[in-house]
């Protein structure tokens, strides 16, 4: 017998809330804790928080980029432009890098720290972090990944 959400058990194929398959307003949030950070556990937190990471937006960026076999690092005069195919959608200097990833994803990119309009045009953000922790390396990771996925879909 198939149950579907006419059959008083909201869908669910048991619905006895054994094996986690009660409804969801069941779900109990006792184990999910909003309290604060206190002490050393909040030091502790934002110490790893503000933690520098190892090398730079280059190092990085250059590295992420060499696991990827479709692409192409070519060197230009104050820096590295990465392409698929002929086409650029990446740039990096020594400590920015600007990414192609389109206008609608730019005015939301711009809004994060560091970011900013790039020279090359509306579909690309500049990103030139101050410091570069863990949450810069992660952001610029990100915007070559989405940058790479938006050149192979053309």
């Amino acid at each position: 017998m198939i149950r579907g959400a006419g059959d008083g058990n909201g869908g669910h194929p048991s619905g006895d809330g054994e094996n986690g398959d009660g409804p969801l307003g069941d779900v109990s949030d006792d184990g999910l804790d909003d309290e604060p950070l206190e002490g050393a556990d909040e030091v502790a937190a934002a110490l790893l928080a503000a933690e520098l990471t190892d090398g730079t937006l280059t190092d990085v960026l250059d590295a992420h980029a060499v696991q990827q076999a479709d692409l192409t690092m070519v060197v230009l005069p104050g820096g590295v432009e990465y392409r698929l195919g002929d086409r650029p959608f990446a740039r990096r200097a020594d400590a920015s890098a600007d990414f192609r990833l389109g206008r609608e994803i730019v005015a939301a990119a711009m809004r994060t720290p560091d970011a900013s309009a790039s020279a090359h045009g509306p579909e690309w953000v500049s990103f030139r972090p101050r410091r570069f922790d863990r949450f810069a390396s992660d952001r610029a990771v990100a915007w070559f990944d989405l940058a790479l996925k938006r050149a192979r879909a053309g």
